[in-house]
């Protein structure tokens, strides 16, 4: 099956304190009890109107597989918003869940919009700044992903 799981709380804190940030992922990193996935993908940040998404360096140190899996499906759909380098390591929920040895990758567009300016975090951050398209790009690779699972 999937599961879709949302989390909050994941930049509460102060800046610079990442062990007050990520509150969702913690509790229920913590309270998972034997719930054990194969794996984990964190979508964020992928509705830019600009999307980029490179291959962010905890996700393939941890899953090398899975994401070259998810970057070649990209690729056979025709999109190249999954972009075959390397990003910027992430300090994010997939951290958090790898940390209680749920494996798990993040897909996201951290150049938002590109890597000289930044919306995230901004009052520039609204949702004209979005994108159908970009939404579209990432659900397509991960139904993508999802049929083509073996039980």
């Amino acid at each position: 099956g999937v599961d879709l799981i949302f989390f909050d709380g994941e930049d509460y804190g102060r800046e610079g304190h990442l062990e007050e940030y990520f509150l969702g992922s913690r509790y229920f990193a913590k309270n998972a009890g034997s719930y054990r996935p194969r794996y984990g993908i964190l979508l964020d940040m992928i509705g830019d109107a600009n999307l980029t998404i490179p291959r962010e360096p905890n996700s393939v140190a941890a899953l090398p597989q899975i994401v070259d899996r998810i970057w070649q499906l990209a690729h056979s759909l025709g999109y190249y918003e999954f972009e075959d380098r390397l990003g910027l390591p992430i300090s994010d929920d997939h951290i958090i869940l790898m940390q209680y040895g749920i494996p798990c990758i993040d897909i996201i567009d951290f150049e938002y919009p590109d890597a000289h300016n930044r919306y995230w975090h901004t009052l520039q951050d609204t949702p004209d700044k979005c994108s159908d398209y970009s939404l579209q790009v990432v659900g397509d690779v991960m139904l993508q992903l999802i049929y083509s699972e073996k039980p």
